[in-house]
């Protein structure tokens, strides 16, 4: 039996946010740039992306160590620009390019392959399979911001890289790009 046969991929209902914000103070340190969002703003995004919002759940103990949620963009250009959820709402319903916002694994289970399980599910499964609910089927675009360290993840979920979109910490960022096959 394998590792990943311990978990479950699902979507949270409300009442899980609050273990998600948890997870993300776990696995974001002080360092790194992208400080712990607070639990109002999870619970807002939450109210217009909850078909964006995925979590793993550990099969033995029931308790959430993995999440994915993101959010839908309208334009590639605005995706760079300044967040402002006032446009949530109109976006919710007319986005159509999906991006990654949160995706941290349980500092204990890390390097064991459940964060590439958790990507192939959400993007292979839960978006482009449609079983994350009614609003996954409007994505034709999958834009991930990701580490050249998970470089041989994406490339194995088909992903293309786009372009390199800075450096922090001496780490190199690359934006990545699935499309939605309509035939």
């Amino acid at each position: 039996m394998s590792i990943l046969d311990n978990f479950t991929h699902s979507k949270p209902s409300k009442d899980d946010l609050y273990e998600i914000h948890q997870l993300e103070q776990q696995c974001y340190s002080d360092e790194w740039d992208r400080k712990c969002r607070p639990l109002e703003y999870i619970q807002e995004m939450y109210k217009y992306f909850e078909d964006f919002f995925m979590i793993t759940r550990e099969n033995s103990t029931g308790r959430i160590v993995g999440c994915i949620y993101g959010k839908l963009w309208c334009n590639i250009q605005n995706i760079d620009t300044i967040e402002n959820s006032s446009t949530w709402e109109y976006r919710s319903k007319h986005g159509h390019i999906f991006t990654t916002d949160s995706f941290c694994v349980h500092p204990d289970y890390r390097n064991t392959g459940l964060g590439e399980s958790m990507a192939r599910y959400l993007h292979n499964d839960w978006i482009l399979g449609d079983l994350g609910g009614p609003n996954v089927h409007k994505v034709t675009h999958l834009i991930s911001n990701i580490t050249s360290e998970l470089d041989t993840m994406l490339i194995r979920a088909d992903f293309v890289k786009i372009c390199k979109i800075g450096v922090y910490l001496n780490i190199i960022y690359y934006r990545w790009q699935k499309l939605r096959n309509t035939e």
